[in-house]
């Protein structure tokens, strides 16, 4: 609704932080014939506003950010997850990281090689596992190799969520290393659910659904040597690990059900079609 290429990232990586308009041909995201059109969207989208009963918003960052740019948030509903029965960690198992999205600038999976390659030879043996597929797949392969991280990096490409889940169901821990402010963060949730600690990129809402230390761990966007440091601290400390992982589990069972989800829209519902009920 404020962005002609929906992801308010600069072709340099960088967080966009101007008007829909002359800046988005000035930071090169778009061609004068191709921004003309979704600037039209855009204007039509606000002219049928008042038609609109209610805009739901995921985070409260994502609402901030509508707010800033002059549309008004009703209500926030965070995302909701199936839940799946919780899979028991091995006695033993293969130290591994996980990461999932689409393989773009903006996942920031370069960051994550980066850090890979920085973690002290003590981690030497800790691989990363990443499913999804992208127009960056073959520069973040490129990448790893020259990082001399070609054994180290399994590229999976897209899976099924069957498959993501069951693959990624022992993951020691979840990277999401967005540089983008995310609206949500839904792979977040998804790996807190399956009891895997996750650290992600103190950026767009991923500060509300991760407690630094509680659910999960926050690291600053963009700073392969943060990431790559923090990681080496929770990677040696089981027992802080263990924690992390069952209060992960709870949080996303009792906070991000899908039933929580569905309850919430359907009080909304219930509210437009009898206002009485939304006062009570």
């Amino acid at each position: 609704m404020i962005c002609p290429s929906g992801s308010r990232f600069l072709p340099d990586h960088q967080p966009c932080s101007y008007p829909a308009g002359r800046a988005c041909l000035r930071n090169r995201c778009f061609r004068a014939h191709g921004l003309a059109p979704r600037l039209l969207q855009l204007k039509l989208l606000r002219h049928w506003r008042s038609i609109v009963d209610l805009v739901v918003c995921p985070s409260r960052a994502f609402a901030d950010e509508l707010e800033r740019h002059g549309v008004s948030v009703d209500a926030i509903v965070p995302n909701g997850i199936p839940i799946q029965p919780l899979v028991e960690q091995p006695a033993s198992v293969p130290a591994f990281l996980g990461f999932a999205g689409r393989l773009v600038p903006e996942k920031g999976t370069h960051i994550l090689l980066e850090a890979l390659a920085l973690l002290p030879r003590s981690l030497a043996h800790v691989r990363l596992r990443i499913a999804g597929d992208g127009p960056e797949r073959a520069s973040l392969q490129g990448l790893a190799r020259s990082l001399g991280l070609g054994d180290r990096v399994e590229f999976l490409g897209h899976l099924s969520r069957e498959d993501m889940e069951r693959t990624l169901a022992t993951a020691t821990v979840h990277v999401v290393p967005s540089l983008w402010a995310e609206p949500f963060g839904l792979v977040a949730i998804e790996a807190m659910a399956r009891g895997t600690p996750v650290m992600v990129s103190a950026a767009g809402a991923l500060p509300e659904l991760v407690e630094e230390g509680r659910t999960g761990y926050l690291v600053p966007p963009g700073d392969a040597g943060a990431l790559a440091r923090r990681l080496t601290e929770v990677m040696t400390d089981p027992d802080g690990l263990a924690a992390v992982r069952r209060e992960a589990r709870r949080v996303a069972c009792e906070t991000f059900n899908i039933e929580r989800a569905v309850d919430r829209f359907l009080a909304l519902y219930a509210g437009l079609l009898n206002p009485a009920v939304a006062t009570r």
